[in-house]
């Protein structure tokens, strides 16, 4: 018989000192991040041409489209073609992907009020860092959870002397790490130097 997680852990015969999570994560906790629901929101904003592509590769989900269409960039300069159209499709996807996860973000309260977030304790046994490939702020509202319990948090932001929080690639002692893997919609670029939020 397989063990459960729990069990595991509570034997003390599983490590726990980092955690991946990845949008299926996200959507245990709030359904609408999943990418059928994600890409209904957004289908409409899109171009007939990048429909397409989602109806030709037969998936909703954008990230596969994009990859799919930075490959036939990369083909097409082989061969010399132009990649101009190519390369406008991959922005209005990845834009219509931002704005769809916009828009079916939950506000923190919602959350609350329709899921047991309160109850979900899988930052709180992970010791040194929690690394996301999701866009959405659920590991921020979990890692407060775990400030109000004064645990140590680095998200690698901070004032240091500005009027903005900017990253700053520095680990705290004992605390634990939070990665966004691939930056997250609170985060932006502020001129070629910066990353603020």
């Amino acid at each position: 018989m397989i063990e459960s997680y729990q069990e595991l852990y509570e034997t003390g015969r599983i490590k726990t000192e980092h955690l991946l999570i990845g949008n299926g994560f996200s959507i245990g906790i709030w359904r609408d991040f999943n990418y059928t629901s994600l890409y209904e929101k957004q289908q409409e904003s899109l171009e007939i041409r990048d429909r397409m592509l989602f109806k030709q590769l037969n998936t909703t989900n954008f990230e596969v489209v994009l990859e799919n269409i930075i490959k036939a960039v990369h083909i097409n300069q082989i061969f010399n073609y132009e990649v101009y159209e190519l390369l406008q499709s991959y922005e209005r996807i990845k834009n219509a992907l931002i704005q769809a996860v916009i828009k079916v973000h939950p506000e923190n309260y919602e959350l609350q009020l329709n899921s047991d977030i309160e109850l979900n304790n899988t930052f709180k046994i992970f010791k040194k860092s929690i690394f996301t490939t999701n866009y959405d702020l659920i590991p921020y509202w979990l890692h407060i959870k775990l400030l109000k319990q004064q645990r140590v948090i680095n998200d690698f932001f901070r004032n240091n002397g500005k009027l903005y929080l900017n990253f700053v690639p520095e680990s705290i002692n004992n605390s634990l790490n939070l990665y966004y893997l691939h930056g997250g919609l609170h985060l932006f670029v502020k001129g070629f130097t910066s990353i603020s939020y």
